[in-house]
């Protein structure tokens, strides 16, 4: 999970997005929310003030997104852009 952290990190989201990797994908179009999709597990992320600000972190148990995890995705985000003052 970590190297993919790494990587992200290393080539940015519009870099992610430009080679179709599959490891992460827009989850909240409206707050530009990803999720990163090591294994069977996923993290929440959004770059806030030029940041990667990673959200939350859950296992993921269906093929649906759990919109408990979204939600608390969101929330996580609010408090970020408050603390950044973005």
């Amino acid at each position: 999970m970590l190297s993919d952290i790494d990587l992200l990190a290393a080539i940015g989201m519009p870099g992610a997005q430009q080679r179709g990797w599959s490891f992460s994908r827009l989850i909240d179009p409206e707050l530009r929310i990803w999720e990163l999709r090591p294994g069977n597990h996923r993290i929440a992320y959004a770059a806030i003030a030029g940041d990667l600000v990673l959200l939350h972190a859950w296992r993921k148990q269906t093929q649906k997104l759990d919109a408990r995890a979204l939600r608390r995705a969101q929330r996580n985000y609010w408090r970020a852009v408050d603390r950044i003052g973005q």
